[in-house]
């Protein structure tokens, strides 16, 4: 998503060198770029090369039988821990921050031709199957669905 911004503006910076527009939304683009919800995705994006595992899981013993609590983010160095925070919620707060980043940029006349609902399957895994909401099905597949609004770029509160 943030190379796609980055290469569309570039693009129009080269066919439409006199358009401010695109200088604009770079700047936008760059100020973005240094808030810590961004730096973090960026982060964890990155490490996700380096760490073979980068999803935690978290167990527990009681009365002599482990149970799974949730699955986590590692911390990385420079930011937040994650190891409290489940998941799945993090994972909500960083799409939903993906998914409303790019809206702001796009030009008002456009706006309206832009998709704004997002679909789509996440697979379960096997050891995760049995700590499922009974109404979620049980199966191997989730949805996810997430739709764009409009909001200030950056409006969105983390873990």
């Amino acid at each position: 998503m943030f190379e796609a911004l980055e290469a569309a503006i570039n693009r129009g910076k080269k066919e439409y060198p006199k358009n401010q527009y695109f200088y604009i939304q770079e700047r936008k683009l760059e100020t973005e770029r240094q808030s810590a919800i961004f730096k973090e995705i960026a982060a964890y994006r990155n490490e996700g090369h380096s760490i073979p595992a980068i999803i935690g899981q978290q167990w527990e013993e009681k009365e002599g039988k482990v149970k799974f609590v949730h699955h986590f983010l590692p911390t990385i160095k420079g930011h937040e821990p994650k190891e409290s925070i489940e998941l799945n919620h993090q994972l909500q707060v960083y799409f939903e921050y993906v998914v409303n980043l790019w809206l702001p940029f796009v030009p008002e006349p456009l706006k309206s031709q832009f998709p704004r609902s997002f679909r789509f399957p996440v697979t379960v895994p096997f050891y995760y199957l049995g700590e499922l909401r009974a109404q979620l099905g049980g199966g191997h597949q989730l949805e996810i669905a997430l739709e764009a609004y409009e909001r200030p770029v950056g409006d969105v509160k983390g873990g």
